[in-house]
């Protein structure tokens, strides 16, 4: 088996990985899937909060409330008669009471966290593609840079491609000091040689736009199985709210929502995948 079909190998267990995480989570229970969208949505009130303000938020917490209902309603036996699950129970209504009153940041993590105490309690747990959500993204953003990078490294010759760029760096070093120096007849004769040096060399200059026709496909599929998994859901929280523009697009709006204050997978995903193809790049990918 050659490089490029061991490369081929890896991706393809990558989107393998990735697909059968996804079906993991369309598999879970209905009491597992009721309890993180109980999460998403207090996680939603936080959001919000920092967003919007106390209002929103209040609104946000009401409908985790009607959720967290339904919830423990599939359990009311189990917390009835423990008393400790009962306490937590009475402590949670009250949380969600005074955070509709007077919601704050501090105070809706307070909630959730009670909220996983008591889930815990009663044997319910969140799957851990959602629990180490940051890891899992952060990995496979991972793989695939180092993948992106032996591509590019396997299917490129790099120092013909180096060889041909610090010639063309020459020329138009060489034409700027000519135009510099006035010599018009020399910066004429020097664009003519740089016209025909480009034309004469453009498929190796452009060689290296072969990886992404490569990677393209594989990189569109783990988007879309790692965008059905996490849509919606807070994989990392932001220290400040982060400017960000407010695209009124279809299909770009969810990408584009204006002020974030937590980044979803999405965000995760770009910001770990080009900073690990940046690192990798350095140390895989001839430069000189």
């Amino acid at each position: 088996m050659n490089d490029f079909s061991k490369l081929a190998l890896g991706i393809t267990i990558v989107i393998l990985l990735t697909s059968t995480f996804a079906g993991t989570v369309n598999a879970q229970g209905s009491e597992r899937e009721n309890y993180k969208n109980l999460l998403n949505t207090i996680d939603g009130a936080i959001r919000t909060f920092r967003l919007r303000g106390e209002n929103s938020a209040s609104m946000a917490l009401k409908v985790a409330e009607n959720q967290y209902g339904h919830f423990k309603s599939l359990y009311e036996n189990t917390i009835r008669y423990d008393s400790r699950l009962s306490n937590l129970d009475n402590d949670i209504n009250a949380k969600f009471d005074s955070l509709q009153q007077s919601p704050s940041v501090d105070g809706i993590r307070d909630l959730r966290g009670m909220v996983s105490e008591m889930a815990n309690g009663l044997g319910v747990e969140l799957s851990f593609l959602y629990k180490y959500a940051f890891i899992i993204i952060l990995f496979v953003s991972l793989v695939l840079a180092f993948s992106v990078n032996m591509v590019s490294r396997t299917i490129v010759d790099w120092e013909k491609v180096n060889k041909v760029k610090r010639k063309s760096e020459e020329l138009k070093n060489k034409l700027k000091k000519a135009r510099r120096e006035g010599k018009s007849k020399k910066v004429h004769k020097l664009m003519k040689e740089q016209q025909e040096f480009t034309k004469k060399h453009m498929g190796v200059l452009f060689s290296p736009m072969k990886t992404m026709l490569i990677i393209i496909i594989p990189f569109i599929i783990i988007f879309q199985l790692l965008s059905s998994t996490y849509g919606g859901w807070v994989v990392a929280w932001m220290p400040v709210n982060l400017p960000w523009p407010n695209l009124n697009i279809p299909l770009l709006s969810r990408f584009f929502p204006g002020t974030v204050a937590s980044l979803s997978f999405f965000g995760w995903y770009l910001l770990s995948y080009f900073g690990f193809s940046m690192t990798l790049r350095r140390f895989l990918i001839p430069s000189k």
